[in-house]
């Protein structure tokens, strides 16, 4: 990263000055930020730019700019032409001759709002195009530097032969105020389109002031259009009414599943009336009507879009300003307009050309104006009173110097909101000095201004993306630094839209989704989905929301690159989770997860799976119904002895995985994984939907665990369909292990990969797919080979195998190498072997409505150890165990190598190998092993005081090593918890011999939820040679001083008639008993909310505390801040959780 950005002056402007770009025009001068909300004629005087914080009385207004991109959202489809940059207005400046801005002096532009009327040729109407990302439109006024351009006069023709005395008008009802899903799909609120009045008790509405169109032609028709959403279990139709005259809508399907709370199905469905009619009188009333489908209990419901009026009104002027055009004139190539009702004050701009608009000359005939035009295309004008009190837009501010456009070559650019800026630039500086990359940062803002004249528009941050890799072809990663909402304008008030999202639809819970896909399709897109075409970037997302959570994911992300602590064999192991078949026409995700498990270890074959199928487990019937605990705990115990990826297949959901909750918010919570965090790939629904504000998903919780959780994500943010999930998710994990030399691809480059390579076949996924995290991250694959030279002395050949027997003293010897399989002399570190007896085939249980699938896994491990690298060779030795399986098969040494010097490792694997029979020469061995017992760490004494989730710590040592094969009835490594064979823990896995050194190692396991009081565990262990001895230890779990109750909250806040209580908590899966207490700001009690619910460790939105704002008595209360508390307990126990940090919240209530 350019030395440049850390400057604070370059650091606020984000200039690359080395480059000869051209620049933007907010790069240098004095820059003032104006809004406006409509479109019409605006004033700026002496008092208005004093307000704005220019020094007026020391510029000179002849030097005076304004610029802007006009209104009306930029295109989404690349082949739609799009403002590039930024324009210069045309203004009129009255008293700038003399130099100097004067009190009386004033500039007067015509603004466009952010919405804009477009002209549809084919219709003969005008429609209003939205825009649904800002309600404002804006415009930047420059001083000094040149003079700025001003209006000037519009060419006539010499003649015409028409005359226009009458104009097209046109009007629109429209109130954003509910977004469907988001009332209906807790926590997936999502689309472009909103609605105002509900149809549901009430059937119609009526709108006697929608429209006001004075002087309008009674014996033209009126074109009305309209767009409601219904719902109904039968075909149904709305009807608007005007002045007595009725218009139906087409009529609409029945929505599918009407009868069944089946929030996969299409919610609701669009129906559209566009008709014309004379209407008779000169004003208009206007009322919707739904009628019930088939009767006032059918439960049908609707919700209306928009109603929009095309009239023709007479061209005599009303109101100060009024702007006029004439369809109809497009068939004359010049035209006469004549306005009437025209004051001596009356002037008329042209503004066809919103941008330069011109002053046209006029006839005077006593009250009536004329003008001729050229009318060859769709003339727009605007007629004012010059000496009327002239509206003055929105004064925003000064705005320092910014030049995006100047950026020249650059890897990778990174787009963070202000508040988060510190921790944007400290990821910079650490992915500069880590690969080498050429980054920019931009605010946020800075790209709305430079890219959509200061609207909020995700399209901005396309275009700049776009620009950048036209050019420069070498630009490669986007990372938003930020979260996003699904509420672009934050209609409900619930912010939290850092980065925007770009959403596409909004009835359907399936098609409607945010994608940041969107920024990364710069070159080609397929037809007129914006969605549509191959990535030609790589793009992420950090869905942070604070300084906290900002400063903690850059944490991980720099610790995960830079720690010698996140070397180790870990990364060699890959975690794949299936779901079971629920029924209902269900689905074995495990068998896909198998299939996509075997078709990339054959092709890497050092990596060592651990499967995790749903099915293997043993079902539990719980009160919030079947859980499969077994599987959740191999799960967590999986994290914490590490993964290079987690990959899930099935159901799931904001919360978590599965039906039976094999992972929920309160497990991931609990995660303390920091030197092991894995990628992961979750092929399941809704897991990681990050435009909710009012939720944090599970997947969110996943990349913001402080203490560790996941590196990075690729994972969905809506439901997605399971045979594009088996395609996407093969690719992706083919794309990940794929190297360039020694180097893996980098995360974002193996998802973007993925996507182009899946294309269109995976029913549409693609897109829901996001990557949450650093696209410019190498994931931890190893960067080097692994290649096996001696054993026993014997160098290996491929045409010979090696046999390795019970009891036998077994000597390998091998050496760390590059691509082309040449040792590396300078690398010196560890190796850590792994030796696995043959693999074995099992199968799942078959229970309910599964199949019994018989799948392959290959877990015995004989020994794991480690040993000295020394210029890039090594050498190790142990006693093969006793427990092997005797037959004769291929067994499996799986390396990985580290150098923490230089941070670089191997991995390899050797399976020429076979296992079986027994060495004749073996020495007799009749001594147990020596077993220590410890909690946490070895300074832990006997009955000392212990955590609820402690880890256990067992020393162990033997002449020929311990025995973790786990292979005979008996034999294994255990520990047994407080004497309860109940309570028994398999250890094998969780063993590692000390360095070079076979007769010692350690046992690191975690223990979780352990109740408080004393408890004992007692440990045993075989050596190699089937000696036992036992371990034993006491220990007092006391009282967590951890905060159990976390994301404390009630929404809405501020509220009116309701609020809702959430938070989430440590005791998963149990009947809790709740007590919500509202307190004044004296401290005076006023209501106690005592609730018992069945929770899977977070309450929220669907099964939170709600509460009408009402005092014990019944009262309602006062306006004002109030302050609450939450206290929680299990029933089972009686432990009492405390509200977080502080045992207070605040509420407002509004009313």
């Amino acid at each position: 990263m350019r030395s440049a950005l850390y400057t604070l002056s370059l650091l606020l402007w984000l200039i690359n000055t080395t480059t000869a770009q051209e620049n933007s025009p907010l790069s240098d001068g004095l820059i003032y930020k104006i809004a406006v909300a409509e479109a019409g004629i605006y004033r700026l005087d002496y008092n208005f730019l004093k307000e704005l914080e220019v020094d007026v009385d020391n510029i000179d207004p002849r030097t005076l700019k304004l610029y802007g991109m006009g209104g009306g959202m930029l295109p989404e489809l690349l082949s739609q032409e799009y403002p590039e940059k930024l324009s210069e207005i045309h203004i009129h400046a009255v008293g700038e001759e003399d130099g100097r801005f004067d009190p009386g002096d004033y500039i007067l532009f015509y603004g466009e709002g952010a919405s804009k009327w477009r002209y549809n040729t084919a219709a003969g109407q005008f429609s209003l195009e939205r825009n649904i990302y800002d309600k404002r439109n804006f415009y930047f006024l420059k001083a000094g530097a040149g003079a700025g351009l001003r209006i000037g006069e519009a060419a006539a023709p010499g003649s015409a032969a028409h005359t226009v005395t009458s104009f097209d008008d046109y009007a629109r009802l429209e109130e954003d105020r509910i977004n469907l899903l988001h009332e209906w799909v807790k926590a997936t609120g999502s689309g472009k389109h909103w609605y105002s009045d509900h149809f549901k008790v009430a059937r119609q509405y009526n709108y006697p002031q929608a429209f006001q169109f004075p002087n309008r032609l009674a014996d033209e028709p009126v074109a009305l259009q309209a767009v409601m959403a219904l719902r109904a279990g039968s075909p149904s139709s709305f009807f608007a009414d005007v002045n007595g005259v009725s218009f139906e809508s087409n009529t609409v399907d029945p929505v599918p599943r009407f009868d069944k709370e089946d929030n996969t199905a299409t919610y609701a469905i669009r129906a559209a009336l566009n008709n014309t009619a004379v209407v008779a009188g000169e004003n208009i009333s206007l009322t919707v009507r739904y009628p019930h489908p088939t009767g006032p209990n059918d439960g049908s419901q609707g919700w209306l879009d928009y109603v929009q009026a095309n009239v023709r009104r007479a061209l005599r002027l009303e109101g100060s300003q009024m702007a006029f055009r004439d369809r109809r004139s497009l068939s004359y190539p010049a035209s006469t307009f004549r306005l009437e009702n025209a004051g001596a004050n009356i002037v008329i701009w042209d503004i066809s050309e919103p941008l330069a608009p011109a002053i046209v000359p006029v006839e005077r005939n006593g009250q009536q104006l004329s003008f001729r035009a050229n009318t060859n295309i769709l003339r727009e004008f605007i007629a004012f009173d010059a000496h009327q009190d002239f509206p003055a837009p929105e004064a925003v501010g000064p705005v320092p110097n910014q030049n995006l456009s100047a950026i020249g070559a650059v890897d990778m650019l990174i787009l963070y909101p202000p508040a988060l800026q510190e921790e944007a630039l400290r990821l910079a500086q650490h992915r500069a000095d880590q690969d080498g990359l050429t980054i920019e940062l931009a605010a946020i803002e800075q790209v709305f201004n430079e890219y959509a004249s200061g609207r909020s528009e995700p399209t901005a941050i396309r275009n700049f993306a776009r620009k950048l890799r036209q050019q420069n072809g070498g630009f490669k990663y986007l990372l938003l630094f930020g979260d996003g909402s699904f509420d672009c304008r934050d209609i409900y008030g619930i912010g939290g839209n850092f980065i925007p999202t770009y959403q596409s639809e909004s009835l359907n819970p399936v098609s409607a989704y945010p994608s940041d896909d969107y920024y990364a399709i710069l070159d080609a897109q397929t037809g007129n989905d914006p969605l549509d075409g191959p990535l030609s970037i790589a793009v992420g997302r950090l869905p942070v929301r604070t300084a906290a959570e900002a400063r903690a994911v850059v944490d991980k992300i720099i610790h995960y690159d830079t720690s010698e602590k996140t070397l180790g064999n870990w990364r060699n192991r890959l975690v794949f989770v299936g779901d079971d078949n629920d029924g209902s026409n269900d689905y074995d995700h495990y068998v896909d997860a198998d299939n996509i498990a075997e078709d990339l270890n054959d092709s890497v074959r050092y990596l060592n799976l651990e499967k995790i199928y749903l099915d293997a487990f043993p079902q539990e019937s719980t009160p919030g119904g079947e859980r499969v605990p077994q599987a959740t705990e191999q799960l967590n115990k999986n994290l914490f002895q590490g993964a290079l990826a987690v990959t899930y297949l099935g159901h799931g959901g904001p919360k978590g995985w599965a039906q039976e909750r094999v992972l929920n918010i309160s497990d991931i919570l609990s995660w303390e994984n920091m030197d092991k965090m894995p990628v992961f790939i979750t092929a399941t629904c809704t897991f990681t939907g990050y435009d909710d504000p009012t939720f944090t998903t599970a997947g969110e919780e996943v990349m913001l665990n402080p203490k560790g959780g996941a590196i990075a994500l690729f994972t969905t943010t809506r439901a997605v369909y399971v045979g594009g999930n088996k395609r996407l998710t093969r690719s992706t994990l083919e794309h990940l292990y794929r190297h360039e030399g020694d180097e893996p691809l980098t995360i974002g480059q193996a998802m973007q990969n993925s996507k182009n390579t899946v294309g269109s076949s995976d029913q549409g996924n693609a897109p829901k797919f996001a990557l949450i995290g650093d696209p410019s991250m190498k994931i931890a694959i190893p960067k080097y080979g692994v290649t096996t030279l001696r054993v026993n002395e014997q160098p290996v050949e491929t045409t010979r195998t090696d046999t390795l027997r019970a009891l036998q003293k077994v000597t390998i010897e091998g050496a760390v190498t590059n691509a082309e399989g040449e040792v590396l002399s300078g690398f010196n570190g560890l190796i850590y072997p792994t030796i696995f007896d043959k693999p074995q085939t099992t199968t799942t249980l078959g229970q309910g409505e599964n199949r019994v699938y018989q799948y392959r896994i290959q877990k015995n491990v004989l020994f794991k150890g480690r040993a000295s690298v020394a210029n890039g060779r090594f050498r190790f030795s142990f006693v093969m165990p006793k427990d092997i399986n005797y037959q004769y098969g291929t067994g499996k040494i799986s390396y990985y190598a580290a150098d923490a010097s230089s941070r670089d490792d191997a991995a390899g694997s050797y399976e020429n190998i076979v296992i079986g029979g027994s060495d004749p020469g073996a020495l007799a061995d009749d001594q147990g092993p020596k077993v220590e017992v410890f909690m946490n760490t070895e300074d832990f004494v006997f009955g000392g005081i212990a955590n609820p989730n402690p880890t256990l710590l067992v020393k162990l040592e033997d002449d020929n090593g311990i025995n973790v094969v786990g292979n005979s009835i008996g034999h294994d490594l255990e520990g047994v918890l407080n004497d309860d064979t109940q309570n028994t823990y398999l250890l094998n896995g969780f063993y590692e011999s000390e360095l070079d050194d076979y007769t010692k190692g350690t046992v690191r396991y975690p223990l979780s939820k352990l109740p408080e009081g004393r408890h004992s565990i007692r440990v045993k262990a075989w050596d190699v040679a089937n000696n036992s001895s036992e371990g034993y230890t006491e220990f007092v779990v006391a009282a967590s001083e951890e905060i159990a109750l976390e994301h404390v909250l009630n929404y809405p806040n501020p509220f009116t008639d309701f609020t809702c209580f959430q938070f989430d908590h440590n005791l998963a899966n149990q009947e809790l008993e709740v007590l919500v207490q509202v307190y004044t700001i004296s401290g005076r009690l006023v209501k106690t909310i005592a609730a018992t619910i069945f929770s899977d460790g977070a309450i929220r939105r669907d099964d939170c505390i709600e509460w009408d704002g009402r005092d014990d008595y019944g009262g309602r209360l006062a306006r004002g801040v109030y302050l609450y508390t939450i206290k929680a307990r299990a029933a089972n126990t009686g432990n009492v959780l405390l509200s977080g940090q502080s045992e207070f919240e605040k509420l407002v209530i509004l009313k």
